[in-house]
């Protein structure tokens, strides 16, 4: 079983890795209760973000007891729950509107 800061690295990793861009993973667990890491990337198009949660879901589904609660692909901002770790993947415009890092601007970035 992976703890969420395993879930939360391989994340970012497989973000990283299918080449998105400005790939942020905050650490929340001192200024929220209910969430322990928040990763944040931008795609290069709608297409790719799709892809991109995809890919998340393939990876961390050989993990049995890793799986999303909520996941909608069909928006400017794809939302990967993982319960304690969210993943959000956003084009660029969506990225610059909801603007997660400052909302969430005293959380430390790993």
């Amino acid at each position: 079983m992976l703890d969420t800061f395993s879930i939360a690295e391989k994340c970012k990793s497989v973000l990283i890795d299918k080449k998105s861009s400005d790939v942020l993973l905050l650490d929340v667990r001192k200024i929220n209760s209910y969430l322990d890491y928040l990763v944040i990337a931008t795609s290069s198009s709608k297409l790719h973000s799709r892809a991109l949660a995809r890919e998340i879901r393939s990876t961390l589904a050989e993990y049995e007891t890793v799986k999303p609660r909520h996941f909608d692909d069909e928006s400017e901002w794809i939302l990967i729950d993982f319960g304690f770790v969210t993943v959000n993947i956003f084009t660029y415009e969506a990225r610059e509107f909801y603007s997660l890092e400052k909302l969430w601007g005293d959380a430390a970035k790993l």
